[in-house]
């Protein structure tokens, strides 16, 4: 005899999370290098396949944004995709 449950898998939600990004410092830097896609390459699928996906961006933007990294820079900020 199956188990009685109302769980009925056609009606279940999926969410992502990621938490907070932050896309500073070394990963700005290597955006720059490999593209604005590079850090989601490996996780846009999962991410595509979930009803509702919620992304803390908890960094600013700035177009005069400078990504080199460097012992003295310490910029918590990001370039606007220009794509």
């Amino acid at each position: 005899m199956d188990p009685v449950t109302n769980r009925d898998p056609s009606r279940l939600t999926i969410v992502a999370m990621t938490g907070v990004t932050a896309l500073v410092r070394a990963t700005a830097f290597t955006m720059e290098q490999r593209g604005v896609k590079y850090p989601g390459k490996d996780v846009r699928d999962w991410l595509r396949d979930a009803d509702i996906t919620h992304i803390s961006n908890e960094v600013p933007f700035a177009r005069d944004c400078r990504t080199e990294p460097g012992p003295t820079r310490y910029a918590l900020l990001q370039r606007p995709a220009l794509h």
